[in-house]
């Protein structure tokens, strides 16, 4: 290992390299520190066209010298020619310093697996940086993220104004892109913790909430949310818990219904009586709207407040509108005597 020192104005940065955010304030306490007390570690070099060289590591010792207005620093010279080999270097070298980013992380990891000049597999990347192939998935999930939520990422798992930690964001990764970076954006603001954060995704990831709630919902505070997640929670155990109904012949022989559970005869394959399952299924059973629920009206803004009666009226004649449709049902089916009974397991 050959340590020289060069002339800083021979000295190129290498810009592909995987760091590139640099504070200036801890430039400046760098360069107090140099100025003191000396560079301590060299950066490290190689040796490039017209003897000039670029930089492998060390970017911010090199910036430091130069507010400095040094002449020379003492550099390590590789004899590496691999591009593969210097840019894990620089990774491995940079994953270890505090300032390195974990969107600067995520981003050198996607370049290596897809850049058409490295191309590696995941399994290489997690031996040649001793990482688990499950921590380098995590960090490439961040950039499903737009580039203003990317920003707010930071390292650590403290909850901090206006930040993102990579817990507190992962939870969104698979929501839909026209919900997840808005979301992202609020709970940043709100400060929302992992376990809000979780409960929130699971609202926009619910397949039995329409679009359209889902719009509704994403204009209002995590507290309101979290309220909004309890309610669908305490639904979906309603519907869980209701009896699976059948409807069955009560003038049938009673033998055949305790046998079979309920007349086997071509009944269940009858249009309308699937139809009837599917509606009964598909509708929640009917319970109270809390007054924790009710009072987030006075929260409604007055630009909004007619899309939600609008939207009130269209549940109100949908649910109307099936009230109608099964009453003539009901009338057409009395003259036979039918019943609706709890199917017997």
């Amino acid at each position: 290992m050959r340590v020289i020192n060069v002339a800083l104005n021979s000295i190129d940065e290498d810009k592909e390299q995987p760091r590139y955010n640099f504070n200036e304030e801890s430039l400046n306490e760098l360069a107090e520190s140099i100025k003191e007390v000396g560079l301590l570690n060299p950066i490290k070099v190689r040796l490039i066209d017209n003897g000039r060289y670029k930089i492998i590591f060390g970017n911010r010792r090199f910036k430091a010298c130069q507010l400095l207005n040094l002449e020379q620093i003492p550099a390590i010279i590789s004899d590496s020619e691999s591009e593969l080999d210097i840019y894990l270097e620089q990774l491995t070298e940079n994953i270890q310093r505090e300032g390195f980013t974990p969107i600067e992380e995520a981003e050198a990891f996607n370049r290596l697996l897809n850049d058409l000049k490295f191309r590696i597999s995941k399994k290489l990347l997690s031996s040649r940086l001793g990482k688990s192939e499950r921590y380098i998935s995590q960090k490439l999930d961040l950039l499903v993220f737009g580039k203003e939520v990317q920003q707010l990422i930071h390292n650590g798992k403290d909850i901090l104004p206006n930040k993102l930690s990579e817990e507190q964001v992962l939870p969104l990764k698979n929501v839909a892109l026209e919900y997840r970076d808005k979301l992202a954006s609020k709970i940043a603001a709100e400060q929302a913790p992992v376990k809000d954060v979780k409960r929130i995704s699971e609202l926009f990831l619910a397949k039995d909430i329409s679009s359209e709630s889902k719009e509704i919902l994403l204009h209002r505070p995590v507290h309101q949310l979290i309220n909004d997640w309890s309610e669908y929670e305490k639904d979906k155990k309603e519907r869980s818990a209701k009896p699976e109904l059948k409807a069955i012949d009560t003038c049938a022989n009673n033998g055949d219904f305790l046998n079979n559970g309920f007349i086997n005869s071509g009944y269940g394959q009858l249009a309308i009586v699937k139809k009837l399952h599917a509606v009964l299924n598909s509708v929640p059973s009917q319970h109270e709207i809390s007054e924790d629920v009710l009072s987030s009206i006075e929260e409604i803004k007055i630009a909004n407040k007619e899309e939600f009666l609008t939207t009130v009226d269209a549940l109100i004649d949908c649910l109307m509108g099936h009230v109608q449709e099964w009453k003539k049902a009901k009338a057409k089916a009395s003259v036979t005597k039918l019943g609706v009974v709890k199917k017997i397991k």
